[in-house]
């Protein structure tokens, strides 16, 4: 559990592998005897490593209207013209080259 969470706090691609490995070393070995430890076993470390990595990812899943936004940028920069617009200068040439040949 300890090295389930230092693994996601310190590498999370890592840490992403780390679930499907799990797995597998849950299924392998796995018996009718065995099954409801193993289910445990794995259920508990994932939600320790759940509540002490929690701080990592609770912001993140709670403030998630707050990714990508800021005060200080232009709002077009986030929601582009709209498909209208974008597509009209596309056609007219003026999404790449506005007013190039002109000059």
């Amino acid at each position: 559990m300890v090295a389930s969470s230092v693994l996601a706090l310190s590498h999370l691609v890592y840490a992403y592998m780390m679930a499907p490995a799990a797995l597998a070393l849950f299924y392998v070995g796995l018996t009718r005897t065995n099954a409801r430890l193993r289910l445990v076993r794995l259920a508990v470390t994932g939600a320790l490593a759940g509540v002490i990595t929690s701080y990592f990812w609770l912001p993140f899943v709670l403030l998630k209207a707050y990714l990508s936004v800021s005060p200080y940028l232009q709002r077009w920069k986030y929601d582009s013209f709209g498909a209208g617009d974008i597509l009209t200068w596309l056609v007219n040439g003026d999404l790449m080259d506005y007013g190039r040949l002109l000059s």
